[in-house]
C-alpha cells in the first residue's frame, strides 16, 4: 500500500528529521515497512531530507549520509565553526589558482581540507573535481617554502618589531635592510612584505617580495606608529596595481571596452564621471607604477586623459612597443 496523502508525506519526514537529529540512525527497508509504503517513497523523502540539511536548514547543518558498515543512514552534523564541503570546494579551487604556495605546501593543505569533507563518498568526489589541478598544478618559479615566515614576518607587523633581512633584487644582487613592517599581502602569485626602511619615512611604504628574502631576523627593538598614521592595508591595496611601488596620483581616462564592471573591480576608487557614445569617462586615485601596466592591457579600449605629465608617458610608452614592431 502507497499513501500519497500530503499529511502522512509531512509526517514520515519530521520522524525521520527527528530520528537524525537526535543522532539516531534508520534503515530504509525498516521505515518503508513501519510507514506502508515502498523504498522508491522512502528514498525520495531521503533526499529531502539530505537537500533540507545541507542547504536550508540554519539550526541543524549537516550531511545525511549512508553508512556502509552499519548499514544505515546517519546525520553528520556540521557545527557553525566548521567547514561545510561547499566552503572546502571554494577554499582549494582558490588555493590551486592561486599558485602562491609550491608543490609540498599546497599539497599539504589541500589534503587536510580534504579529510574534513564527510563522509567518505563526498570527499572522493571532492578529490575527483580538483584531481585535475592539483596533479597539473604549477608551482611559481621560486619555489620557496612560505607559510613559516608568513607567520613570523605577521607577528612582527602585529608585535611592531624591526626586522633585519637580506634582500635579493630582481636583478639578482643582494642588499640588507632594517625594516619596519606594517603589513603583509597577497597580490598576483606572491606574498608581499609592506615595510618601511628604518628611519625613512615617506608618504608610502616600500614593497618586498616574501620569496625574495634571503635571509631574516626579527629583532626585540620595538618601533613606534602613531594611530593616526598607522598603515591601512585595505586603503593601500585599493590604490595599488601589481604591487609596483611609485608615487599617489589621481588619473582621468576614456574607457569603451567590453567590461565597465571589470574596470570598476580592478580599481576600487575608481568612479564615473560620464557616459556618453558608449564610452566611459573614469577618475581613480592610484599608487605606483603598476597602472601603467594595467591600462596598457586595455589596449585599444582605452586613452588616459590626466593627467598631462602621464598621458604623454604613455603617449611614448606606445612609441616605444611599436618600434619593436618596425
Amino acid at each position: 500500500m502507497i499513501e500519497d496523502d500530503s499529511m502522512p508525506k509531512v509526517y514520515r519526514i519530521l520522524k525521520m528529521a527527528e530520528i537524525l537529529i537526535n543522532n539516531g540512525s534508520f534503515v530504509k527497508s525498516d521505515l518503508a515497512e513501519k510507514f506502508h509504503v515502498d523504498k522508491k517513497t522512502i528514498q525520495r523523502d531521503i533526499d529531502v531530507l539530505k537537500y533540507y540539511f545541507e542547504t536550508l536548514s540554519e539550526n541543524y547543518k549537516g550531511t545525511l549520509y549512508y553508512d556502509k558498515k552499519e548499514k544505515c543512514y546517519k546525520l553528520k552534523h556540521i557545527y557553525d565553526d566548521e567547514l561545510t564541503k561547499n566552503e572546502i570546494l571554494a577554499i582549494c579551487k582558490i588555493l590551486l589558482e592561486s599558485r602562491a604556495l609550491n608543490v609540498n605546501e599546497m599539497n599539504t593543505i589541500i589534503e587536510k581540507l580534504e579529510k574534513k569533507v564527510y563522509p567518505k563518498e563526498d570527499e572522493k568526489l571532492l578529490k575527483y573535481i580538483i584531481g585535475n589541478e592539483k596533479l597539473n598544478y604549477m608551482e611559481v618559479k621560486h619555489r620557496g617554502d612560505l607559510i613559516n615566515i608568513l607567520w613570523k614576518l605577521s607577528y612582527a607587523v602585529k608585535k611592531q618589531f624591526l626586522i633585519n633581512v637580506k634582500y635579493r633584487r630582481a636583478d639578482g644582487s643582494v642588499v640588507e635592510r632594517t625594516l619596519e613592517p606594517v603589513g603583509v599581502m597577497f597580490s598576483d602569485f606572491y606574498f608581499y612584505l609592506i615595510a618601511y626602511l628604518k628611519g625613512k619615512k615617506k608618504d608610502y611604504p616600500a614593497i618586498y617580495r616574501v620569496d625574495r628574502i634571503v635571509e631574516w631576523n626579527i629583532t626585540e627593538e620595538h618601533f613606534k606608529v602613531e594611530y593616526n598614521k598607522r598603515f591601512e592595508d585595505i586603503e593601500f591595496r585599493k590604490r595599488i596595481q601589481f604591487m609596483q611601488g611609485g608615487n599617489i596620483q589621481t588619473i582621468k581616462f576614456k574607457f569603451w571596452g567590453e567590461s565597465l564592471e571589470a574596470v570598476l573591480d580592478r580599481l576600487p576608487t575608481a568612479e564615473i564621471l560620464e557616459k556618453k557614445d558608449g564610452k566611459a569617462i573614469i577618475k581613480a586615485e592610484i599608487y605606483g607604477r603598476g597602472i601603467k601596466m594595467w591600462l596598457l592591457s586595455q589596449m585599444q579600449f582605452l586613452e588616459v586623459m590626466e593627467p598631462k605629465e602621464f598621458r604623454e608617458e604613455m603617449k611614448d610608452t606606445i612609441e616605444q612597443m611599436l618600434n619593436n614592431y618596425i
